[in-house]
């Protein structure tokens, strides 16, 4: 069972208007209200390619509530901690003019208390055969909270798949995670690595496996994305959409990528990955996921010389 976890989970607004302006009221041509937070995201596609998933979080108020009830009521197993406070909202606007704008609320915080509750409950999972981890921390939550489930999942023997943007990624490779999901810019920022040119990525890509990871997937939005196991280095285009929201895009490549990586051919599970993130970033949120199979017939995945 793969399960998936969120600390710091949101109730996502997005909303398409002609125009975004200051003073004035703003009224949406179309809005769409999900229980999101980047693992949550991961386990709606995992469960959408028909593999079983788990998830766990953090979860507060009237909004956490809510997303706890979603994701049960979409079919996915799920085990909350419920805290004090309210879950956070996002709100996600774009314009008719292809412009994004985007606030994230900080969400509630979560005592030492509750983190240990967590810890607790993963510790006594039997089933679990590979926990991914991803988003920040919820207020109140240090680093070191990481350490510890990497402890915890060593001693478990479950492998551990992280894509968080906390700069503290970078010590957490000393665990050798399984994989790791990095952009563009989470690259540059968390680990001081460039990827303008393929000869970058390489040299990117070898010095993250040397400071332990064992697989990396760096996502570079139209750019596409690149996929490296330490021996070989895959790179894939993108599938041409119109663009309607980034929302969820990298939540969803992630989970189709899992969905089937380790099963088959890695450009199998590469296609795959961006074929749904492209039906993503066409659609309002999550969408609903139909397209994909059209466009990972044309996507081309490319063996790149190490």
């Amino acid at each position: 069972m793969i399960y998936t976890l969120t600390t710091n989970p949101a109730v996502d607004v997005t909303m398409t208007m002609d125009s975004f302006k200051s003073h004035t009221v703003n009224r949406p041509k179309s809005e769409e209200y999900s229980a999101n937070g980047k693992g949550i995201n991961v386990a709606y596609v995992l469960q959408k390619l028909g593999v079983p998933v788990t998830t766990l979080g953090f979860f507060g108020g009237f909004s956490g509530k809510y997303i706890a009830g979603e994701v049960q009521n979409k079919g996915i197993a799920c085990y909350p901690v419920f805290v004090d406070g309210i879950t956070r909202i996002n709100f996600s606007v774009t314009t008719a003019d292809g412009e994004e704008y985007k606030v994230s609320g900080n969400g509630c915080a979560v005592s030492p208390e509750k983190q240990r509750e967590l810890l607790t409950l993963i510790d006594g999972l039997q089933d679990m055969d590979m926990l991914v981890v991803s988003g920040s921390l919820s207020p109140g939550m240090e680093p070191c909270f990481y350490d510890e489930l990497a402890v915890l999942l060593e001693k478990k023997n479950v492998p551990l798949v992280l894509d968080i943007s906390s700069p503290y990624l970078k010590d957490l490779l000393k665990y050798r995670p399984l994989l790791i999901k990095p952009n563009e810019h989470e690259l540059a920022e968390v680990f001081g690595l460039s990827c303008a040119t393929q000869d970058e990525v390489k040299a990117s890509m070898q010095q993250l496996h040397a400071w332990g990871v064992e697989n990396v997937l760096l996502t570079m939005g139209e750019k596409g994305m690149y996929f490296s196991n330490g021996s070989e280095l895959y790179f894939t285009d993108t599938y041409p959409i119109e663009f309607v929201s980034s929302v969820c895009a990298g939540d969803g490549t992630l989970g189709a990528f899992l969905s089937v990586w380790r099963k088959t051919d890695v450009t199998e599970a590469l296609k795959l990955a961006a074929a749904v993130g492209a039906d993503i970033v066409g659609s309002m949120g999550m969408g609903e996921l139909e397209r994909y199979p059209y466009f990972k017939e044309k996507i081309i995945v490319r063996k790149c010389c190490q």
